[in-house]
C-alpha cells in the first residue's frame, strides 16, 4: 500500500505541484489513505506487541499486569521522553512540561475510556479483578502526584532542577523494586 502510493510521485522526491501552488486533489486522498494505513500498522504491530508479550508471560509464569506495568510502559514511554526531551534542549521546557503531564492523561482519558466504551457496547460492562499489584500501582500514582503537587511548589519553588528529576527517578526505581517483589513473591 505504502509503496504504491510511494511510487506514484515522481522519482525526484519533486511533488507534482503547478506554479501557482494549487495542489492535485489526489494528494489530499494519498494523504488520507496513508493515514488510515498508519493507522492499520499501529493496530497490527501493537496486536502482535500484547501476542508477544502474553506469549513471554506464559513462558515465564509472570502476570499480565507486571508485564503491562514494566515493559509495556516502557515501550509506551519512549517516544515521550525522546519527543519531551528534544522540545526541553530546544529551549522550551514549558511546552516539554506540559507534554509530561498531557501525554499519559490524554492516553489514560482517551485511550482508556474509548477502549472502555468499544469494549462495553460489544460485550457489556467489564469486570477488572484488582489485586494487589494493581493497587500498589495507584498508591504509587498518588504518592508521585502528591509530591508534584506539594514539594516541587513549596520546597523547590517551581524550580525543576536535578535534584527533583534524580528524587523522580529514585521514586520510580522504588516503585519498581517494590512492585516487582510483590508481583514474584
Amino acid at each position: 500500500g505504502g509503496a504504491a502510493i510511494y511510487r506514484t510521485y515522481p522519482r525526484r522526491g519533486v511533488l507534482p505541484v503547478s506554479i501557482d501552488r494549487d495542489v492535485p486533489a489526489y494528494l489530499s486522498l494519498f494523504t488520507f489513505l496513508a493515514f488510515v494505513q498508519s493507522i492499520i500498522w499501529m493496530n497490527t504491530v501493537a496486536n502482535e506487541l500484547v501476542a508477544t508479550l502474553g506469549a513471554l508471560g506464559a513462558v515465564l509464569g509472570l502476570k499480565q499486569a507486571f508485564l503491562g506495568a514494566t515493559v509495556l510502559s516502557w515501550g509506551n514511554s519512549l517516544g515521550d521522553l525522546v519527543s519531551d526531551t528534544t522540545v526541553a534542549r530546544q529551549g522550551f521546557p514549558s511546552m516539554a512540561l506540559a507534554g509530561v503531564f498531557a501525554a499519559p492523561l490524554f492516553t489514560l482519558l482517551c485511550g482508556l475510556g474509548g477502549s472502555f466504551v468499544f469494549q462495553t457496547i460489544a460485550r457489556g460492562p467489564l469486570s477488572v479483578k484488582l489485586d494487589a499489584p494493581l493497587y500498589l500501582l495507584f498508591v504509587f500514582l498518588l504518592l508521585n502526584l502528591l509530591h508534584k503537587c506539594t514539594v516541587v511548589p513549596y520546597y523547590h519553588s517551581f524550580t525543576l532542577s536535578k535534584k527533583v528529576g534524580w528524587m523522580l527517578i529514585g521514586f520510580y526505581a522504588c516503585f519498581f523494586i517494590v512492585y516487582t517483589l510483590n508481583t514474584i513473591c
